[in-house]
């Protein structure tokens, strides 16, 4: 739970917002060998947010009506960062300094992205070489990157895109290939997963509060007889009800009582019931 609203964990690791209802709820793992301690993983990222976060986990046994819960839920405090995300100790970055700063940036790049060079007023400003100059670059670089695309940097240094410098690294060069490694492994880098829980209604309801209060899930016997009932007027056969083992023989005995004329008239009727009004002779 995240800001008075629920959300499901997905099996890709996602959440998607859940409204409470039961029907609705999936589990996020299957086909699992409980143990006495079972390790979850909840979060593998960065968190977009601060804030308290509440987690319930809950689980059925395969053949059992019966929805296992934790009543209390855990907590997790996320606070605030005051650092920015730090890059500096990547892959890119020893890329960057091993392979691009001195044989690339200051060899070729100096001589117009600088300041007061021929290319003072480009998006991309390097320092001459100095204590700093080998960190600070890669931050310059990596911003461009961020801001105008890998595929823009490719192009201008190969002459493309109309660089005014025209080509600096040609395709097949070691050095172009350098770069491409580097904005590669920056791409990496910034892949990491973010989660952001927000809000899709106006809280959570008195539903929502207590979903979790003494939950038995119908057995899947009962649930197959009134749909038989309702859907095609008659009690289920001895073969439905001996194929009903899983929520997946379940699911599919239920698609096949959707269908032939008792499922139509059944249609009909309803229809019926809704559009008319409940007074009126015909």
């Amino acid at each position: 739970m995240a800001n008075n609203q629920f959300f499901k964990l997905e099996p890709d690791g996602s959440y998607a917002p859940w409204s409470g209802a039961l029907e609705t709820l999936t589990p996020f793992a299957s086909d699992q060998m409980l143990a006495s301690s079972q390790t979850l993983v909840l979060l593998d990222g960065t968190m977009a947010e601060a804030g308290d976060y509440l987690y319930f986990a809950a689980y059925s046994v395969e053949g059992e009506s019966t929805l296992h819960y934790t009543s209390e839920p855990a907590q997790i405090s996320v606070k605030a960062s005051i650092e920015l995300p730090n890059n500096t100790t990547s892959q890119a970055a020893v890329t960057f300094e091993s392979e691009v700063e001195t044989a690339i940036v200051q060899t070729l790049c100096i001589a117009c992205h600088v300041e007061g060079g021929f290319a003072r007023n480009s998006a991309l400003q390097f320092q001459r070489t100095n204590t700093a100059s080998a960190l600070n670059n890669f931050g310059a670089l990596s911003t461009y990157v961020e801001k105008k695309g890998s595929d823009l940097l490719l192009a201008k240094i190969a002459g493309g895109q109309g660089h005014v410098g025209g080509e600096q690294l040609p395709k097949d060069s070691e050095g172009y290939a350098s770069i491409q490694k580097m904005v590669t492994e920056l791409s990496a880098t910034s892949e990491t997963a973010s989660y952001v829980f927000s809000s899709s209604d106006d809280g959570a309801s008195a539903r929502q509060a207590s979903f979790l209060t003494e939950v038995i899930l119908e057995p899947r016997q009962a649930t197959l007889r009134r749909a038989a009932l309702l859907l095609q007027g008659r009690l289920p056969t001895d073969a439905e009800t001996n194929s009903t083992v899983s929520d997946e023989t379940l699911r599919a005995i239920l698609r096949g009582l959707m269908e032939g004329p008792a499922f139509r008239e059944f249609i009909a009727v309803s229809y019926t019931h809704l559009t008319l009004p409940t007074n009126r002779e015909v």
